[in-house]
């Protein structure tokens, strides 16, 4: 019966150390959730949310292990945890308190460093470059099966050195407990009663534990019965006197073997500090009373949450709107600006065919005009008509190419016009092509001599007046790839300069579209209350979801001793 009764008192006490981490917990979220938010509580609110989370905080048990050097302090721990929480595998141990506590998964927090082994701890621990006062284990192993609630500290070795016993005795402040470990043959040395005296001076409640390491071997029954007698004799009052084999209680605890576990001492030590730091029916109270509390706070900071973010939701969905018919305008006229430059670009290629078309019937009436004069001559071998005919034919094609110039100007400038934009382009430039001489006088003689003078004229009529040839061949299509080359310039010259007349508007259109959305943004807050949705939408669900979690709490308090 009796031991029916203790275990329903341990899971009681199971229970509520969950509870009360996960509380705890739900409370040291919402304050980092809700500061971004404290002008949407009541006042004052938020200060609460925090003063009852570090209420729970304070009824955390905390334990300290102390002793000398390799006494076993760091394997005892490992050997509640059931796995190598502290290191142990080296010596010297090292300077600083290792401090074991509740957290969401196991990790080594050194300074700013996170580990993720606790080889990774040792292997800083021996270089002697640990940038921290202490060492933080986190981990959800429920040490002493108090769902959570327990701190435990890893002391360092008392007598290693002056520095490590200073840091040791700062330790001892605001400890619920401490674990003094000892180990044969120093069970009664000068220094064990000395740190034992100064532990009784400084704490409420000593536990001493003889961890029977490997040299108690040598003990036998009798020797070992009457050791811890004279043990039990020095601890007096209210501390404790445990036999712990903490090596076998590790690996018994690691395989999840009962019988090696009880045989080592290990679980009676685990039971009695979890009897110690059992929580009472007033601390159960307190619990249900905070749970029903941080319920009310938790559906306030929701509703209040909730209605705000709603609020912004339709707030910045209008102020979208504004900006995005904002853009549309923009976007239109940036259109219209494309379309524009499209229609010149398109004006000009039709422009430049026009042209291509006009030089061309120009030139083939220049040819066809030289072919009449030509044939002309070799009628008659007067080279005067011939001359006559040619400057004649030579100013017709001036004429034209100089108003197919002038219609292709008259269209560029046109069709930069349409695009609201002035243009000059150039003027073409009167360039009279001439034959001149159209034959060495050598060979005119030549072909006014001998007999059949007109048949021989007609058929060297090429060779006998090479300038005319010239003017046919050469000399026409350097003037249409000079003429071609003026356009191409002109050309250039409208498209460089509607280049950039778009890109000026562009640019204003841009400009436009930015300072007003600037304006709308700065009138309505946009920026801020958008960073504010975003957190909004971030904590929303986090405050939901803890309050659900604190609800559960809550019922789940109320059967405790309901």
């Amino acid at each position: 019966m009796a031991e029916t009764e203790q275990g329903g008192e341990d899971a009681v006490r199971r229970v509520y150390g969950v509870l009360a981490t996960g509380l705890g917990e739900a409370l040291g979220e919402a304050r980092e959730a809700l500061v971004h938010h404290a002008g949407l509580l009541p006042e004052g609110r938020l200060g609460e949310f925090a003063a009852l989370h570090d209420e729970f905080e304070r009824r955390r048990v905390r334990i300290a292990f102390y002793g000398e050097v390799k006494a076993g302090k760091s394997t005892l721990i490992n050997a509640l945890a059931g796995r190598e929480l502290s290191p142990s595998a080296f010596d010297p141990m090292t300077t600083l308190p290792i401090r074991i506590t509740y957290g969401p998964a196991t990790v080594w927090r050194v300074g700013g460093q996170t580990f993720e082994s606790v080889d990774e701890v040792a292997s800083l621990m021996r270089a002697g470059s640990v940038p921290s006062d202490e060492i933080v284990v986190e981990t959800p192993v429920d040490l002493l099966r108090l769902g959570g609630q327990v701190d435990v500290l890893d002391t360092p070795g008392v007598g290693s050195d002056d520095r490590a016993d200073q840091i040791s005795a700062d330790v001892l402040r605001s400890l619920d407990a401490v674990v003094l470990v000892v180990r044969y043959p120093g069970l009664f040395t000068k220094l064990t009663r000395h740190i034992m005296a100064g532990l009784e001076s400084d704490i409420g409640k000593l536990f001493v534990v003889w961890n029977l390491d490997a040299d108690c071997a040598e003990l036998s029954e009798e020797e070992r019965r009457r050791h811890a007698e004279q043990l039990r004799t020095d601890v007096a009052g209210a501390h404790e006197l445990h036999l712990v084999d903490a090596r076998e209680g590790l690996r018994a605890q690691a395989a999840g073997d009962a019988a090696g576990l009880a045989s080592s001492g290990l679980d009676r030590f685990i039971s009695a500090l979890g009897h110690f730091a059992s929580s009472s029916k007033r601390e159960v109270a307190a619990l249900r009373e905070a749970a029903k509390r941080a319920d009310k706070w938790f559906a306030e900071a929701e509703s209040a949450l909730g209605e705000r973010r709603d609020y912004l939701s339709v707030t910045l969905e209008e102020v979208r709107t504004r900006l995005s018919d904002v853009e549309a305008v923009a976007q239109a006229e940036e259109k219209a600006v494309h379309d524009q430059f499209a229609n010149f670009t398109a004006a000009i290629e039709h422009a430049e065919a026009d042209r291509e078309a006009g030089m061309n019937r120009c030139a083939a009436y220049l040819r066809r005009s030289i072919r009449t004069a030509r044939r002309t001559w070799a009628r008659s071998g007067d080279v005067e008509p011939l001359s006559a005919q040619l400057a004649s034919a030579a100013s017709a094609y001036e004429n034209g190419v100089l108003t197919v110039g002038r219609d292709f100007t008259m269209a560029t400038s046109r069709a930069a016009a349409e695009m609201g934009s002035q243009f000059a382009a150039e003027v073409p430039r009167r360039e009279l092509l001439a034959a001149a001489p159209v034959a060495p006088e050598d060979r005119l003689d030549k072909s006014r001599q001998g007999r059949m003078q007109r048949l021989r004229r007609l058929i060297w009529r090429r060779w006998y007046l090479p300038g005319v040839t010239a003017l046919e061949g050469e000399g026409i299509e350097t003037d249409l790839a000079a003429r071609k080359m003026w356009a191409a310039s002109v050309r250039d010259d409208a498209d460089r300069a509607m280049r950039e007349v778009r890109d000026e508007r562009l640019a204003g259109i841009a400009e436009r579209r930015d300072a007003e959305c600037a304006r709308i943004k700065e009138a309505t807050n946009y920026e801020a209350e958008v960073a504010e949705l975003a957190a909004l939408d971030e904590n929303v669900p986090t405050i939901r979801a803890r309050r659900q979690g604190v609800a559960e709490i809550n019922r789940e308090a109320w059967k405790l001793f309901g």
